[in-house]
């Protein structure tokens, strides 16, 4: 079972989360703490190590952003957002978010989330173990892109992407098993995006 804690200022949205990852995540999710601080969940993470963190942005007066400085140089836990908002999805590639769920949450996109968590878990066990951390980080750092999209970012992992079309001022993004979505951005902004050993301009 993957150990997770739900950090949001609300009580509502805590308790819709947690239903939706009952109802759905049962067999793969068990949740051990709601909370609605930073401070409380800095004493939680400590306690009880969780895998995946379920993290809002605004927590009243302060940031979800600040819990992940808090731990950036750790590698305790990974984590989803789960907001209201749209304008923090570059932050979260910054952190290396597994994704970026927007409210009111969509049972697709939580199981969606999920799943990357456990690709990433999955990825990881298989990278060779390394005297040089800050190599390991950097192999594990560019895993995710946000592409802009109606509801503000799409995060989508790098290794999903088969190839990319240009459309004049945009981008056709062709996805593995998942069809494809379209960018509003030159290819050329969408290469410098990416930026992955894995691809190359043919054209």
């Amino acid at each position: 079972m993957i150990r997770s804690i739900i950090i949001d200022d609300e009580k509502k949205s805590r308790d819709i989360l947690d239903k939706m990852i009952s109802r759905y995540l049962s067999d793969k999710v068990l949740v051990v703490s709601k909370l609605g601080s930073i401070n409380d969940a800095i004493e939680t993470i400590n306690n009880d190590c969780p895998e995946l963190v379920f993290l809002d942005v605004h927590l009243n007066d302060k940031s979800g952003l600040e819990l992940l400085y808090h731990y950036k140089d750790a590698n305790l836990f990974d984590v989803i957002f789960v907001t209201g908002h749209t304008d923090y999805a570059i932050d979260a590639v910054r952190y290396n978010a597994i994704d970026y769920i927007l409210k009111p949450i969509n049972m697709v996109d939580l199981v969606s989330a999920v799943k990357r968590f456990e690709k990433r878990k999955f990825d990881n066990q298989l990278i060779p173990d390394s005297n040089d951390d800050k190599d390991k980080q950097n192999t594990i750092k560019r895993s995710t892109i946000a592409f802009p999209s109606k509801n503000g970012f799409k995060l989508e992992e790098i290794s999903s992407i088969v190839y990319c079309e240009a459309k004049g001022n945009y981008t056709d993004i062709h996805l593995y098993g998942k069809g494809q979505i379209m960018v509003s951005k030159t290819l050329k902004k969408v290469v410098e995006m990416i930026d992955h050993f894995d691809f190359f301009r043919i054209h």
